[in-house]
């Protein structure tokens, strides 16, 4: 048990986020990294005040962004995928432990990846759009207002799409995009490898071919090699990594837009209706909304609105609010109650949103029912219980990427 106990004690884990921006009018990839704050290797905020007398937010410090890559880029897959011999490369290293100033060894895991939808699904080999653009998942974007059938979605592992692209012929050819554009034979000959009919035209083919793949398009960034196709999780020590299928700043901010954009639509009473154009006019005034805006406007309308509004609408907006609260807790407040709790609004939110919403009168069902509404109800509350939904945030990446862009506009 000792040896156990001290095996989490020494153990870091971290995180890596990417994105793709312009820079002095030249496009650049930006790589960061984050070393994920945990009561077993770090002081809570408790033992710092009873140590230094100071109440320092211990969590904030540890996961201050560290600059890990930058470099000029296109947006292509092609460009951004020529950074991945260096990532291995460090990877492997990670087997190295760390000395600290007292003696002690320290192992680090690369546990997570997190960015915007492109930079997640450049990571993770999914399809950019299309009907299974969720990296976590094979579900069908277009079925994802359909809680049951989103609940039943399996994740998907790093090694499990290796295996999936790997099964058939298509996806050993030394291309980014193996299923792009196939021919009628192709298709047959790819689906009788992984042992399915292939009887149809190309268009029934197409479609069993992409239930079969589930958004997965071409090998995880990581496991890709132009010399051989048996790069592992194992030799790049990166067993317990991650792409992150929901992230609290793009996911709630998507979904919020969303939310606030159809809901005029759908209120009859008319002081209700006047009260709440009076606020979204006034809050989205600005020329560059930004997540803390539209939440924000959020707790505007939910306090304005209570009185009013009937019940359905309270309880859509009040569930939304609660379930935004605990994105953007704290780890030291982080419970099995409160992951039972997102469990239950998340659900409760989504049955709120069919009822009030439905049918969408401004937006479509995939808009309103789309990606970000998908992480935000099924895997949010999952999300959770591996890690606070603060140490997964991308809001302090984002804006060490705009201070990058202050440098290079005023030298």
């Amino acid at each position: 048990m000792r040896s156990s106990l001290q095996k989490y004690q020494r153990q870091r884990h971290w995180l890596l986020w990417h994105d793709h921006s312009t820079l002095a009018n030249y496009g650049h990839m930006l790589f960061c990294v984050r070393e994920l704050y945990d009561p077993a290797i770090h002081f809570t905020r408790q033992e710092m005040i009873d140590k230094t007398g100071k109440d320092i937010d211990i969590q904030a410090t540890i996961e201050e962004p560290q600059l890990y890559i930058l470099g000029q880029s296109r947006s292509t897959v092609e460009d951004q995928m020529k950074f991945v011999p260096t990532r291995q490369e460090d990877l492997r290293d990670l087997r190295n432990p760390v000395l600290t100033d007292c003696g002690v060894e320290v192992c680090d895991i690369m546990r997570f990846m997190n960015g915007d939808n492109p930079a997640a699904e450049m990571e993770d080999g999914t399809h950019h759009g299309g009907n299974y653009g969720c990296p976590g998942c094979d579900g069908n974007i277009n079925s994802s207002h359909d809680l049951e059938y989103s609940l039943q979605r399996r994740y998907k592992t790093l090694s499990a799409k290796k295996n999936l692209i790997l099964s058939g012929p298509a996806g050993k050819k030394e291309d980014f995009h193996p299923f792009k554009d196939m021919k009628v034979e192709e298709l047959r000959v790819e689906l009788t490898a992984r042992g399915k009919s292939d009887e149809g035209n190309k268009e029934d083919l197409q479609k069993r071919l992409s239930e079969l793949l589930g958004g997965t398009t071409r090998l995880p960034a990581l496991l890709h090699s132009n010399e051989n196709f048996d790069v592992s999780v194992k030799e790049l020590n990166i067993e317990s990594y991650e792409v992150l299928f929901f992230e609290a700043l793009h996911c709630s901010m998507n979904h919020i837009k969303n939310v606030l954009q159809e809901l005029p639509h759908h209120i009859t009473d008319i002081d209700t209706l006047i009260k709440l154009k009076e606020i979204l006019a006034v809050q989205m005034s600005k020329d560059k909304l930004r997540g803390v805006d539209y939440r924000k406007t959020l707790i505007y309308i939910t306090i304005a609105l209570y009185q009013f509004a009937n019940r359905e609408v309270k309880l859509l907006l009040v569930t939304l609010c609660e379930m935004i609260e605990i994105y953007y807790a704290q780890e030291e407040n982080r419970s099995p109650k409160m992951i039972l709790r997102l469990h239950n609004l998340c659900w409760r939110h989504a049955i709120q949103c069919r009822r009030v919403l439905t049918p969408p009168k401004k937006l479509t069902y995939r808009k309103l029912f789309g990606l970000y509404f998908h992480s935000c109800v099924t895997h949010s509350a999952q999300l959770l219980r591996l890690a606070s939904h603060r140490s997964t945030n991308a809001e302090m990446f984002e804006r060490l990427f705009e201070k990058l862009s202050d440098i290079t506009t005023k030298t």
